[in-house]
């Protein structure tokens, strides 16, 4: 089984805390220890993800592949012969349902749809009242940033639709932007963040489109339309070729 290795320059342990605080509140449980020399070459606290029970001494690994966070708040190890893949990575609670997409290492790894083509949110949400009495649903405030990335993707896809149609000027992500979407999808359902995905390089510029076109359910979004489009043209019910099995 692969994993990932932390090592924290300078740091005298980890808790759920102070791993939250650098960007690393995704490990989960952990296993950590003090070290005299790590990736830095000084002292500091090697940390392990225990999500799966993984067991072991926890020591520093030379023959391990070290590359250090942007900020170097810290150093990221793991065996490039063995690295770790989906099914190590996975969530055990909280997964958003969506669809597999074959990433660079050749894994199936399941990243979410958080709308559904007809717009609707599939993202977990709260049920409350408004001040006329009237329902709400607000998605949860655990969910509520990948509903604002998911509109961000949303109104670039249609942009760039509108563009192809003669119409406007087409949207203005840029790749680094759409990597950065894409990671966070696939963080949503697996113990990774962008670090990580990068040093195992995961993304390329056609799946991570393909990341973001699940994410909004691109693919359904158009047969719908097309489906709608052809209803029109003949006078018919966009469904009436389901409902007639044709």
């Amino acid at each position: 089984m692969g994993q990932f290795i932390y090592f924290l320059p300078g740091a005298p342990g980890a808790s759920p805390e102070s791993l939250a605080a650098i960007g690393l509140g995704h490990v989960g449980p952990v296993a950590s220890g003090r070290i005299d020399r790590g990736a830095d070459g000084k002292a500091g606290t090697l940390v392990r993800s225990n999500a799966d029970g993984a067991g072991g001494r926890l020591g520093f690994n030379d023959l391990l592949a070290w590359r250090p966070e942007p900020q170097r708040r810290w150093w990221l190890g793991f065996d490039e012969a063995a690295p770790p893949g989906p099914d190590d990575l996975l969530r055990r609670t909280g997964l958003v349902a969506g669809l597999d997409v074959t990433l660079a290492d050749g894994g199936a790894w399941h990243c979410p749809t958080a709308r559904m083509a007809d717009g609707t949110c599939r993202l977990p949400m709260r049920v409350g009242l408004d001040a006329e009495g009237n329902d709400t649903f607000n998605v949860l405030d655990t969910r509520r940033h990948l509903w604002e990335l998911t509109t961000e993707a949303w109104e670039h896809a249609m942009a760039d639709a509108m563009k192809a149609g003669g119409e406007g000027e087409g949207g203005k992500m840029t790749f680094g932007r759409a990597v950065e979407i894409a990671g966070e999808c696939v963080a949503t359902n697996y113990r990774v963040g962008l670090t990580e995905i990068k040093a195992l390089g995961l993304l390329t510029t056609a799946n991570a489109s393909e990341v973001l076109s699940v994410l909004i359910d691109w693919e359904g979004f158009l047969e719908m339309a097309k489906a709608a489009g052809a209803a029109e043209e003949g006078g018919g019910d966009p469904g009436e070729g389901k409902k007639n099995g044709t």
